[in-house]
């Protein structure tokens, strides 16, 4: 089963499904420094039939050239489109795609040679479910093998409140089902942030399960040059997003969007944009009146020290 632990997964058997397509889709924007180990890490999956798809969302530097050898060969479909951000690159990506399950991998991330081997043959033998997700790794340099966890468990079955609350899906710990995309819709473009978060949501609100395997099958890359870099930018987008669908969960909605305002209030405080974090926990405590004693002792604190070194006394 798919919840149990990795050594009741007899993943070495040759499987009857073995014949069925999986679309590794890969956007990338000037990142030429990682997209090969990408690109290499979806190529050398031990399941097979798969086809890769990179999107090239009208990178400036020497992304092409990095890759010749595979778009020359016909190892990857590569696609060049003028920027339109990681929604619009996905979302190029799946008109082409021809699988019957998608992998969404990002050009700086990369996944375990037997990912597909064994979350094709979770949703195989789990037909209520739509998506199958694992557990991953955050890493740096080169050392994915030694990454450190995220700072939460994932249940077996993960649920709206799940997300919301903070247990975030990397795309590449997915595997899903291609007519879910199908049903639910391709990712909001209007979106630059949470567009992911936005998908899993309408996913849930569709009815759509998540299956959790109880395997690090992905790794999360950590550098300087990411493109989500602001975390106040991100929440507030994702509050935006949970409350697109608030009558979904009224109360599941609530009750992360009490906790993301005051996220957001600290770590203005914390990033020294003191004056703006201030405003935002006054007005929370204000018209929320939740959490009051935490958020005041922040409050006071920001009037003696720094934003940082508040944050080093208060976390």
């Amino acid at each position: 089963m798919c919840g149990s632990p990795p050594s009741r997964l007899n993943v070495s058997d040759p499987f009857e499904y073995m014949n069925r397509l999986v679309s590794f889709i890969i956007p990338t924007y000037n990142y030429s420094a990682f997209v090969r180990d990408a690109v290499e890490s979806a190529l050398l999956q031990t399941y097979k039939p798969v086809e890769v798809i990179v999107v090239d969302d009208g990178s400036t530097d020497d992304t092409k050239e990095v890759l010749s050898d595979y778009i020359d060969t016909g190892e990857i479909k590569y696609l060049y489109q003028n920027n339109k951000g990681l929604a619009g690159a996905r979302n190029r990506g799946l008109a082409e795609a021809k699988g019957e399950y998608i992998v969404f991998l990002d050009s700086d991330d990369v996944v375990d040679e037997k990912k597909l081997e064994i979350q094709v043959k979770c949703l195989e033998e789990n037909p209520l479910y739509s998506f199958c997700f694992s557990d991953f790794r955050f890493f740096e340099g080169e050392d994915f093998l030694n990454g450190t966890p995220p700072p939460f468990k994932y249940p077996v079955e993960m649920t709206f409140r799940d997300l919301v609350s903070g247990k975030f899906l990397p795309v590449h710990t997915l595997l899903m089902r291609r007519d879910v995309l199908d049903r639910i819709g391709y990712f909001d473009e209007s979106l630059r942030v949470c567009e992911d978060s936005d998908l899993w949501i309408r996913a849930f609100m569709a009815g759509m399960r998540f299956l959790y395997v109880d395997q690090v099958l992905a790794y999360y890359r950590r550098h300087g040059s990411q493109m989500v870099k602001d975390s106040v930018r991100v929440t507030r987008t994702f509050i935006e997003v949970i409350n697109r669908y608030r009558s979904f969960d009224e109360q599941g909605a609530e009750m992360a969007t009490l906790k993301w305002e005051q996220f957001i209030g600290r770590e203005l405080i914390y990033d020294n944009r003191i004056q703006e974090g201030r405003k935002y926990l006054w007005d929370y405590m204000v018209n929320r009146r939740n959490n009051v004693l935490r958020n005041l002792v922040i409050l006071l604190m920001s009037y003696l020290f720094s934003g940082s070194t508040t944050r080093r006394l208060t976390e």
